[in-house]
């Protein structure tokens, strides 16, 4: 019997995240502020579209999952009263300590690894900082 991918929603599920969430002022954060950390990626920051982003109040944003370095980035859109935001998933992936980018299709936490289009990769094998990404 050939096992099933779990959805993209499963995989975020187990980080208590979504691919589409909604923030509203003053509502806490959508996410724990306490396990991610926020960047914005040196490839956006330096395109041209992000001046374009900026008018239609759209920014894209990669948290990163402290504990195993896995990084979902989102395109951010922000209502015209900047009361609201809505994060809407774009990519699921992971960064080697050797700067090689995968895509994760799941992670399994107990045993500490990813699942990437290209296999296994061990949590130890993954940054978890940004580091000029």
């Amino acid at each position: 019997m050939q096992q099933t991918q779990p959805s993209k929603n499963d995989l975020l599920a187990k980080i208590g995240l979504k691919d589409k969430m909604i923030w509203k002022d003053p509502d806490d954060y959508i996410f724990d502020e306490g396990i991610f950390d926020r960047y914005v990626s040196e490839e956006y920051r330096n395109s041209a579209r992000k001046e374009t982003d900026e008018f239609y109040r759209m920014s894209e944003i990669v948290l990163i999952h402290r504990l195993s370095g896995l990084r979902i980035e989102y395109v951010e859109t922000e209502n015209y009263c900047g009361d609201e935001s809505v994060f809407k998933l774009r990519d699921i992936f992971i960064i080697t300590l050797q700067g090689k980018r995968h895509a994760v299709e799941n992670v399994d936490f107990s045993k500490q690894h990813f699942i990437t289009t290209e296999g296994e990769i061990s949590f130890i094998q993954v940054k978890k900082i940004n580091d000029g990404d």
